[in-house]
């Protein structure tokens, strides 16, 4: 068994080792430990790493037989093990766990609407550079309309809270502020359905041939454990799933051109079935792959709703991706209520969890309304920060929107892509899980967030930019 089939096929967590084993259409994640002196796996010397899998395979011999002296006490209708033979194989020397792995699902909902948008221009760059001191400053004016609310995820975390006025001459600056580095240089993963160009485009532009020229690529599609490369992108999909968009508009919110927050970070999807061992080597790749205190992961993924699926597999390997200098960001859930216990993400140390705002609509005080949850957002105190739910795929040219969606699975996004403009814009920082969340926390709008549980952080993502404009009423584009 070469070194790729080694780290894809079976886990590796710390100096466990995992390995899926399949009970008709189910699996299970088995870990296993040659010894508690044992190191991470890859750090460890070739010879201690040609001990470790002496023993998986010894014990995973072991496993196999047992599972076919017991066939008789399968659980047919669901195809899972028996109790009983779990536990002979929890017995057996060197098992750490033994679990069956769990389905997540995607945490999102769809609108499509359609509509045409303007610009205009308004601003103080010299107050804005002094505000945030960023390096250079990009803006991407775009005039408010105040029924389609197109690019408002945008414009609402580049400034403070926005204040309804009656009978005001002014409304709500619509231009999305960042500092002009944008990402650059940083890599986002994507753990999701996989990747769909053709939907936009221009939100996927690489810049070639630029100073600003970068990565979007597929780095590959996993299904029941297996990791395989990607060759051609048209492949990058999760075709078993039915909400195969999924993982494109969530890279878009995060680093499209037109519509996302990071307009110049790089793109590395890895299309992922919906089990947690699928999750688990997604994540495994990552640590073999990424750049540490460069990379940003996004999981807009969870458990069921009302179904508990920690994994302490999970856990394990997202410690390791901490240790090594990898920021983890997490949607919240849609549950619309506490949801901070039993969850295969949102109860893990060292992710970043986010919640959403309830930016669909607008109603008598304008954008006023948006500062409270959304009517889908599961909340507790796990949840590090709120950001806008909802995203608004506009076209480039004559801005019409072609998808309207809403879920913290694009809270996370936006939020991913303000951490990558974070760490481009101060590139001689090593941020670490604990000094990115506390610099999400000193930027946030604190307190401005209605009808909030009163156990939720009261935190709105802001990307470092609080001035408030407004524009004249004259320039608003309304229907």
């Amino acid at each position: 068994m070469n070194n790729y089939t080694l780290i894809f096929k079976i886990f590796i967590i710390f100096s466990y080792l995992f390995h899926c084993l399949l009970a008709e259409n189910n699996y299970y994640l088995i870990s296993i430990r040659r010894s508690s002196n044992d190191k991470e796996y890859d750090k460890e010397s070739i010879s201690t790493q040609i001990a470790i899998n002496e023993v998986v395979n010894d014990r995973m011999n072991d496993i196999y037989e047992i599972i076919e002296n017991h066939k008789e006490t399968y659980t047919l209708k669901d195809a899972y093990l028996s109790d009983e033979v779990v536990k002979i194989i929890k017995k057996l020397p060197n098992v750490i766990h033994c679990k069956i792995s769990k389905r997540t699902v995607a945490f999102r909902s769809i609108n499509t609407i359609e509509n045409n948008i303007s610009s205009n221009k308004y601003y103080n760059s010299e107050d804005i550079l002094k505000e945030t001191k960023w390096k250079d400053l990009e803006i991407q004016e775009n005039q408010f309309n105040n029924e389609t609310l197109a690019y408002s995820h945008l414009s609402l975390i580049s400034q403070g809270q926005y204040k309804y006025t009656e009978n005001s001459n002014y409304t709500y600056d619509n231009n999305y502020y960042f500092p002009s580095t944008a990402g650059k240089g940083i890599d986002l993963y994507v753990i999701d359905s996989g990747l769909n160009m053709n939907l936009h485009e221009a939100d996927f532009d690489t810049y070639k041939n630029t100073p600003d020229e970068r990565i979007i690529t597929c780095d590959g599609r996993i299904e029941n454990g297996e990791f395989n490369p990607v060759y051609k992108m048209e492949d990058c999909l999760i075709e078993s799933l039915d909400d195969d968009e999924h993982g494109t508009l969530v890279s878009i919110a995060a680093i499209g051109k037109i519509n996302g927050v990071a307009k110049k970070a790089n793109l590395h999807m890895l299309a992922t079935d919906y089990g947690d061992s699928d999750d688990l080597t997604a994540l495994d790749y990552i640590k073999q792959h990424a750049t540490p205190h460069k990379t940003v992961v996004n999981i807009s993924r969870g458990c069921e709703y009302g179904i508990e699926c920690y994994s302490q597999s999970i856990q394990n390997k997202i410690t390791e991706l901490i240790n090594y200098g990898i920021i983890i960001i997490v949607s919240a859930g849609n549950t619309y209520e506490s949801n901070c216990i039993g969850q295969i993400y949102t109860s893990c140390e060292g992710v970043i969890p986010i919640g959403a705002i309830s930016d669909n609509y607008i109603y008598d005080l304008g954008m006023e309304d948006v500062y409270e949850p959304a009517v889908y957002t599961s909340y507790g105190e796990c949840v590090t920060l709120f950001a806008p739910g909802t995203i608004r795929v506009s076209r480039e040219g004559n801005n019409e929107i072609i998808e309207m969606v809403s879920g913290t699975s694009f809270s996370s996004a936006i939020t991913a892509g303000v951490v990558a403009t974070i760490m481009s814009e101060n590139s001689n920082i090593d941020y670490t899980y604990y000094s990115m969340k506390e610099k999400l926390i000193d930027l946030s709008l604190k307190d401005v967030i209605r009808d909030l549980d009163e156990n939720t952080p009261n935190r709105f993502l802001n990307n470092g930019k609080q001035i408030v404009y407004k524009s004249s009423k004259s320039d608003e584009f309304s229907n």
